[in-house]
């Protein structure tokens, strides 16, 4: 019966392993979001602990890697704030530290904000000005920036039309 028991806790690992790679086949994961779908998929407490250090040894599960990972392609493909990311990272189970490692290493606010309006300010030249601003202004809050950043972004994209938007931001 112990031989049982050990054969079908070898078969738990190797099939927690597998689906531990098919899901870093999609994307890099944090230690609690790979903990927590191991655990949905049912596997055992042990079993998940095990499966995470054979990850972490092999370089395969980085917190530290995959804040810098899920930093910087947000700022490629759907730049937002500091705050938007640090919420965002704290959602996929990062310490503190290692958020703000992440966002240390990461473009300022405004330089974010600038690339999120040029996308976004394509797509509101056809408006009048003062709904393209209020639009824009919106667009980059739900983003996570701050008043200051999307005040000069509003400024770099809009031109002379965005000058008197500043929402109450010392210039």
């Amino acid at each position: 019966m112990r031989a049982t028991f050990h054969v079908k806790r070898l078969a738990d690992a190797a099939a927690a392993w597998h689906d531990a790679a098919n899901l870093l086949g999609y994307r890099a994961r944090s230690e609690a979001e790979m903990r927590e779908r191991l655990r949905q998929r049912g596997y055992a407490a042990e079993v998940i602990e095990a499966t995470l250090e054979r990850l972490s040894v092999a370089g395969l599960v980085d917190d530290a890697a995959f804040a810098e990972q899920w930093v910087a392609s947000r700022g490629r493909q759907s730049p937002r704030g500091r705050r938007l990311l640090a919420s965002e990272l704290r959602g996929k189970g990062l310490t503190a530290e290692a958020t703000e490692a992440a966002l240390s290493t990461s473009v300022g606010d405004t330089d974010l904000a600038l690339a999120a309006a040029a996308k976004k300010v394509k797509a509101l030249r056809a408006l009048p000005v003062d709904v393209a601003r209020r639009r824009l202004w919106g667009h980059l809050a739900r983003r996570g920036f701050d008043a200051a950043a999307i005040a000069s972004a509003v400024r770099a994209t809009l031109g002379a039309q965005g000058e008197d938007l500043d929402h109450g931001v010392d210039r």
